[in-house]
Protein backbone atom coordinates (compact mmCIF):
# COMPACT_ATOMS: atom_id res chain seq x y z
CA UNK A 1 0.00 0.00 0.00
CA UNK A 2 2.97 2.29 0.55
CA UNK A 3 3.91 2.47 -3.17
CA UNK A 4 0.52 3.67 -4.52
CA UNK A 5 0.56 6.51 -1.98
CA UNK A 6 4.08 7.50 -3.04
CA UNK A 7 3.08 7.28 -6.71
CA UNK A 8 0.03 9.47 -6.14
CA UNK A 9 2.14 11.99 -4.22
CA UNK A 10 4.68 12.06 -7.09
CA UNK A 11 1.93 12.58 -9.67
CA UNK A 12 0.51 15.45 -7.63
CA UNK A 13 3.98 17.03 -7.42
CA UNK A 14 4.56 16.60 -11.16
CA UNK A 15 1.13 18.05 -11.89
CA UNK A 16 1.89 21.02 -9.65
CA UNK A 17 5.03 21.69 -11.69
CA UNK A 18 3.09 21.58 -14.95
CA UNK A 19 0.52 24.15 -13.86
CA UNK A 20 2.23 26.45 -11.41
CA UNK A 21 0.10 29.08 -9.67
CA UNK A 22 0.08 32.24 -11.74
CA UNK A 23 1.24 30.59 -14.96
CA UNK A 24 -2.18 30.30 -16.57
CA UNK A 25 -3.60 33.77 -17.00
CA UNK A 26 -6.82 34.53 -15.17
CA UNK A 27 -8.07 37.57 -17.14
CA UNK A 28 -9.90 38.89 -14.07
CA UNK A 29 -6.82 38.66 -11.82
CA UNK A 30 -3.80 39.42 -14.00
CA UNK A 31 -0.50 38.74 -12.20
CA UNK A 32 1.93 41.46 -13.34
CA UNK A 33 4.86 40.10 -11.26
CA UNK A 34 4.42 36.67 -12.91
CA UNK A 35 4.39 38.39 -16.31
CA UNK A 36 7.60 40.29 -15.49
CA UNK A 37 9.28 37.09 -14.28
CA UNK A 38 8.34 35.27 -17.49
CA UNK A 39 9.60 38.17 -19.61
CA UNK A 40 12.91 38.28 -17.77
CA UNK A 41 13.41 34.51 -18.04
CA UNK A 42 12.49 34.39 -21.74
CA UNK A 43 14.65 37.44 -22.54
CA UNK A 44 17.70 35.80 -20.96
CA UNK A 45 16.93 32.48 -22.63
CA UNK A 46 16.75 34.28 -25.99
CA UNK A 47 20.02 36.15 -25.29
CA UNK A 48 21.69 32.87 -24.29
CA UNK A 49 20.61 31.31 -27.60
CA UNK A 50 22.47 34.18 -29.31
CA UNK A 51 25.53 33.69 -27.05
CA UNK A 52 24.91 36.96 -25.20
CA UNK A 53 25.16 37.51 -21.47
CA UNK A 54 22.16 37.60 -19.16
CA UNK A 55 20.55 40.89 -18.19
CA UNK A 56 20.15 41.64 -14.49
CA UNK A 57 16.98 43.28 -13.23
CA UNK A 58 17.47 46.91 -12.24
CA UNK A 59 15.16 48.88 -9.94
CA UNK A 60 15.45 52.24 -11.72
CA UNK A 61 14.96 50.69 -15.17
CA UNK A 62 11.93 48.81 -13.83
CA UNK A 63 10.43 52.03 -12.43
CA UNK A 64 11.03 53.81 -15.76
CA UNK A 65 9.50 50.91 -17.69
CA UNK A 66 6.45 50.68 -15.40
CA UNK A 67 5.87 54.43 -15.62
CA UNK A 68 5.84 54.22 -19.39
CA UNK A 69 3.69 51.07 -19.55
CA UNK A 70 1.07 52.85 -17.44
CA UNK A 71 1.33 55.95 -19.65
CA UNK A 72 0.93 53.92 -22.86
CA UNK A 73 -2.05 51.99 -21.48
CA UNK A 74 -3.74 55.19 -20.26
CA UNK A 75 -3.27 56.95 -23.60
CA UNK A 76 -4.01 53.92 -25.80
CA UNK A 77 -1.09 54.56 -28.17
CA UNK A 78 2.23 52.75 -28.51
CA UNK A 79 4.88 55.45 -28.36
CA UNK A 80 8.34 55.92 -26.90
CA UNK A 81 7.59 59.50 -25.83
CA UNK A 82 5.54 61.16 -23.12
CA UNK A 83 4.30 64.74 -23.02
CA UNK A 84 6.02 65.54 -19.70
CA UNK A 85 9.50 67.04 -20.33
CA UNK A 86 11.09 65.27 -17.35
CA UNK A 87 9.79 61.90 -18.66
CA UNK A 88 9.80 62.65 -22.38
CA UNK A 89 11.92 59.70 -23.56
CA UNK A 90 13.53 56.59 -22.07
CA UNK A 91 16.68 58.48 -21.05
CA UNK A 92 14.67 61.13 -19.17
CA UNK A 93 12.53 58.49 -17.43
CA UNK A 94 15.62 56.55 -16.34
CA UNK A 95 17.13 59.74 -14.90
CA UNK A 96 13.80 60.73 -13.31
CA UNK A 97 13.92 57.50 -11.29
CA UNK A 98 17.55 57.93 -10.29
CA UNK A 99 19.16 55.70 -12.88
CA UNK A 100 22.42 56.52 -14.59
CA UNK A 101 23.31 54.61 -17.76
CA UNK A 102 25.64 55.30 -20.67
CA UNK A 103 23.65 53.18 -23.10
CA UNK A 104 19.90 52.65 -23.06
CA UNK A 105 17.05 51.43 -25.24
CA UNK A 106 13.37 50.61 -24.97
CA UNK A 107 11.08 48.01 -26.50
CA UNK A 108 7.28 48.28 -26.36
CA UNK A 109 4.54 45.92 -27.49
CA UNK A 110 0.98 44.97 -26.63
CA UNK A 111 -1.07 41.82 -27.04
CA UNK A 112 -4.43 40.43 -26.02
CA UNK A 113 -4.65 37.58 -23.52
CA UNK A 114 -7.24 34.82 -23.31
CA UNK A 115 -8.72 35.81 -26.69
CA UNK A 116 -7.47 35.34 -30.26
CA UNK A 117 -4.87 37.85 -31.43
CA UNK A 118 -2.15 38.19 -34.05
CA UNK A 119 1.25 37.01 -32.86
CA UNK A 120 4.64 36.29 -34.38
CA UNK A 121 6.26 32.88 -34.30
CA UNK A 122 10.04 32.41 -33.99
CA UNK A 123 10.39 32.64 -37.80
CA UNK A 124 8.72 36.07 -37.88
CA UNK A 125 5.49 34.76 -39.40
CA UNK A 126 2.19 36.16 -38.16
CA UNK A 127 -0.64 33.87 -37.13
CA UNK A 128 -3.69 33.93 -34.84
CA UNK A 129 -3.36 32.41 -31.38
CA UNK A 130 -5.06 32.64 -28.00
CA UNK A 131 -2.38 33.34 -25.41
CA UNK A 132 -3.26 31.51 -22.20
CA UNK A 133 -0.08 31.62 -20.11
CA UNK A 134 2.46 34.23 -19.03
CA UNK A 135 5.17 32.24 -20.80
CA UNK A 136 3.20 32.32 -24.08
CA UNK A 137 2.81 36.10 -23.80
CA UNK A 138 6.52 36.55 -23.02
CA UNK A 139 7.60 34.39 -25.97
CA UNK A 140 5.15 36.21 -28.26
CA UNK A 141 6.54 39.59 -27.16
CA UNK A 142 10.11 38.47 -27.81
CA UNK A 143 9.13 37.00 -31.19
CA UNK A 144 7.48 40.31 -32.16
CA UNK A 145 10.57 42.27 -31.12
CA UNK A 146 12.80 39.77 -32.91
CA UNK A 147 10.88 40.47 -36.16
CA UNK A 148 12.01 44.13 -36.02
CA UNK A 149 15.70 44.89 -36.59
CA UNK A 150 15.80 47.76 -34.07
CA UNK A 151 14.03 45.83 -31.33
CA UNK A 152 16.11 42.73 -32.06
CA UNK A 153 19.28 44.82 -31.74
CA UNK A 154 18.06 45.98 -28.31
CA UNK A 155 17.46 42.38 -27.22
CA UNK A 156 20.92 41.18 -28.27
CA UNK A 157 23.19 44.17 -27.75
CA UNK A 158 26.23 43.60 -25.56
CA UNK A 159 26.02 47.28 -24.59
CA UNK A 160 23.26 46.35 -22.14
CA UNK A 161 23.86 44.52 -18.87
CA UNK A 162 20.62 45.27 -17.07
CA UNK A 163 16.93 45.60 -17.79
CA UNK A 164 13.57 46.45 -16.29
CA UNK A 165 10.02 45.57 -17.27
CA UNK A 166 6.78 47.48 -17.00
CA UNK A 167 3.46 45.73 -17.46
CA UNK A 168 0.03 47.34 -17.70
CA UNK A 169 -3.19 45.37 -18.11
CA UNK A 170 -6.73 46.36 -19.04
CA UNK A 171 -9.17 43.67 -17.82
CA UNK A 172 -11.99 44.99 -19.99
CA UNK A 173 -10.12 44.67 -23.30
CA UNK A 174 -7.70 41.99 -21.99
CA UNK A 175 -4.83 43.96 -23.48
CA UNK A 176 -1.42 43.73 -21.86
CA UNK A 177 1.19 46.38 -22.66
CA UNK A 178 4.83 45.58 -21.99
CA UNK A 179 7.72 48.04 -21.87
CA UNK A 180 11.27 46.73 -21.57
CA UNK A 181 14.04 49.23 -20.78
CA UNK A 182 17.68 48.27 -21.30
CA UNK A 183 20.71 49.91 -19.74
CA UNK A 184 24.45 49.57 -19.65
Amino acid sequence: MKYPVVLIAMLIMIGADLVLPGQTIDPDHFDAPAMKTALHEKTNKYRSSKRKGSLKLDKQLTLAAQDHADYVMKNGKLTHNQTSENKKGPKERIRFYGGDVKAYAENIADLMVQRPCSVYNAKGEIYIKTLRTYDEVAVSMINAWNASEGHKRNLTSEDYTKTGFGVAYNPKSRKVTVVQVFGG
